[in-house]
């Protein structure tokens, strides 16, 4: 069902009425089965518009991109995400390289989503993931 969230399936490559009547049950159910699993605390951020599949790839893909810009590594709420995610990492002693590389690998993903965090910033958030003993 993939094809009918990133957009390769769409409704005008369908080749007849039944085709198309198919797709456009597809496509709902998949919409369904999105807005299904969106927790309740979310829902109020998503305002999500019907729209029509002859226009866009599908009605699923429409979602998947409205909650791709409010909780992808898109745009502000993308950034908070990541940053509190790693405020939020803990060093392992026992694993000390792998506990640290996953801060680097936090802080590129905030680079990548435009957000560069000052070396003083980086370092503090990696010494507030210390054990405390």
């Amino acid at each position: 069902m993939w094809e009918f969230v990133d957009g390769t399936l769409t409704y005008a490559a369908q080749a007849d009425a039944a085709d198309r009547l198919k797709w456009k049950l597809l496509d709902k159910w998949v919409l369904g089965l999105m807005a299904s699993t969106i927790s309740d605390s979310l829902l109020t951020h998503v305002n999500y518009k019907w729209t029509d599949p002859v226009v866009c790839p599908s009605i699923s893909k429409a979602l998947w991109d409205i909650l791709k810009g409010l909780f992808g590594t898109i745009g502000i709420p993308g950034q908070f995400n990541l940053f509190y995610q790693a405020l939020h990492l803990r060093i392992d002693p026992e694993n000390a390289n792998s506990s640290i590389n996953e801060y680097h690998i936090h802080f590129q993903k905030l680079v990548e989503a435009r957000y560069n965090l000052p070396e003083t910033l980086r370092a503090m958030i990696l010494l507030s993931g210390l054990p405390t003993n």
